[in-house]
C-alpha cells in the first residue's frame, strides 16, 4: 500500500511488490520506521490514556520528517 501510494499501483504490479525505485524503497523504510517508533511510545502509556499517548506519540513525530 505505501509503496503503490508513492510510486502508483502499476509499478507495484508490474514488480509484483515494492518497485526497486530507491525513492520508493526509502519511503516505505521511513513510514515502517516511524509507525513502529509511534507503536513504542505509546505502548508505555498506561492503559486508559489513550489520547495522552496520542498526543506523545504527535509530539515525537514533531521534526522527524
Amino acid at each position: 500500500m505505501l509503496a503503490a501510494y508513492n510510486a502508483g499501483a502499476g509499478a507495484v504490479l508490474k514488480f509484483g511488490g515494492v518497485p526497486p525505485y530507491s525513492e520508493t524503497r526509502n519511503y516505505v523504510k521511513a513510514i515502517r520506521d516511524l509507525a513502529a517508533k509511534w507503536a513504542a511510545s505509546s505502548a508505555r502509556s498506561p492503559a486508559g490514556k489513550g489520547a495522552a499517548a496520542a498526543i506523545a506519540a504527535g509530539k515525537t513525530a514533531l521534526g522527524s520528517w
